[in-house]
């Protein structure tokens, strides 16, 4: 974790998220990319995390996120 300063002043630790992929035989993908066995990488906010050949998708958000009404909205426009 990392110190920071809060608009208040006051001082806090931010928890900083990481992955690795310890030589999967399929793969770990981070924003639709393979990433390098063996080595940590930094995730950042509304990255999407996808294991091996699995169609199920992992978003990383925090209690702060701010999601529009447009990103998971899909009527049509009129």
């Amino acid at each position: 974790s990392i110190s920071y300063k809060r608009e208040d002043g006051s001082k806090g630790r931010r928890i900083r998220p990481y992955i690795i992929d310890l030589g999967s035989g399929n793969g770990t993908f981070l924003n639709n990319e393979r990433i390098e066995a063996q080595r940590y990488v930094e995730l950042k906010e509304k990255d999407v995390i996808k294991f091996g050949f699995s169609s199920r998708e992992y978003v990383l958000l925090n209690e702060n996120t701010q999601e529009s009404d447009e990103e998971y909205d899909d009527t049509p426009d009129k």
